[in-house]
Parts: structure tokens; C-alpha cells; sequence
């Protein structure tokens, strides 16, 4: 990427971070943004169509950064340690998900986090389960994939708002104990 570009994205996402400690995402405008970045409005437009795009490209990042954290974990097959390490990663980027939690800005992470959740469980599922996966119709695993990602969804959300007073090992704990047992008796059933 060429280092003008990449500096101008830094400057607009690194405005867009800090209104975030400020304001509830609702409330930011690009205007906001542009006059915090110092850059010309157009300028936020030849990189982002809207202040959702921007927010969608950063948590793209954010996941990307959990996906690095827990590939070698993903080949552990460890779904605790897994829920452990979504919850840290919620933990590094609290102070910009607290004013994301509701508005808009909800509807967009709960979509992200359901498109990461399918994709990291795929993965897990595909690994700890081989040629069984095959015995699990398709529609049943889109069903699990939204189940987990609803609940991860729901137990962050009460997470922020109750201030974090728990670490994420116990909320990856709380997770996996939620999670696991439906999908071994799906599993064991053979749906």
C-alpha cells in the first residue's frame, strides 16, 4: 500500500478511535471525523464510503488480530481456549466497543461477529471433527454457528455494560459452558 494511503487511513481511523472515547458512534459524524484527522471531506470518501465502512474495516482489523492470536490454537482444537481468547481481545479494545455496543454500531458488530464466529467454528468444527462433519446437515451447523455467535454476542454486550467486572477467563469459561454441551448432544444425536 502506498505509505500516503496508508498514513491518511491511520490518520481517519485513529480521529474515528478517539471521538469513540467521546461519543457514542451514533452521535460521530464525518464530519468528525475529517476535522479530527485533519483531512477534506472528500478525502474520507476516497477511502470510506460511510462512517459504517469505517467501522466495519476496523473490525475487520480487530479480528484479524484475534484470527493471528489463535491459529496455533485452532490446531489445538480447544474451544475454551478459544472463548478465552475472543473475551481478551473484547478486554484490548474496550474503550472503543463501549460506545459501539448499541445504535447502528450494534447492528454492524453483531453481523461482523457472526461472519468471524462462522468462520473460526467452521474451522474448529472441520478440525475436530473431520469426516464427521459430514453427518452434520448444513442447515443444523448454520443453526450452531448462530446459537454461539448469539450468545458470545449477548454475554459481551452484558459484559461492557456491567463494566467488565469479571476477566476473560471467566467469561470464556462462561462461554464454552454454554456453548459446548448443545453442540456435543447435537453431535451424539446425530442431527
Amino acid at each position: 500500500m502506498d505509505p500516503r494511503i496508508r498514513r491518511t487511513k491511520e490518520a481517519i481511523i485513529d480521529a474515528f478511535l478517539e471521538l469513540l472515547t467521546l461519543k457514542n458512534f451514533n452521535d460521530i459524524s464525518v464530519s468528525d471525523i475529517t476535522k479530527k484527522a485533519r483531512i477534506a471531506r472528500p478525502t474520507f470518501y476516497l477511502h470510506y464510503k460511510t462512517k459504517q465502512n469505517l467501522l466495519g474495516e476496523y473490525l475487520d482489523e480487530i479480528f484479524k488480530s484475534y484470527l493471528k492470536e489463535i491459529l496455533p490454537v485452532l490446531e489445538q482444537h480447544d474451544q475454551h481456549v478459544l472463548s478465552i481468547a475472543l473475551f481478551k481481545q473484547v478486554k484490548r479494545n474496550e474503550s472503543y466497543l463501549q460506545s459501539l455496543m448499541s445504535g447502528d454500531a450494534a447492528v454492524i458488530i453483531q453481523n461482523k461477529l457472526h461472519q468471524y464466529i462462522r468462520e473460526v467454528f467452521g474451522i474448529l468444527l472441520q478440525a475436530q471433527l473431520g469426516e464427521q462433519l459430514k453427518l452434520i446437515s448444513k442447515d443444523t451447523r448454520k443453526f450452531i454457528i448462530a446459537a454461539v455467535s448469539g450468545s458470545a454476542y449477548a454475554l459481551t454486550q452484558e459484559w461492557l455494560k456491567e463494566g467488565m467486572q469479571h476477566d476473560p477467563e471467566y467469561m470464556g469459561k462462561l462461554l464454552f459452558t454454554i456453548s459446548r454441551p448443545g453442540i456435543i448432544t447435537l453431535l451424539q444425536q446425530g442431527i
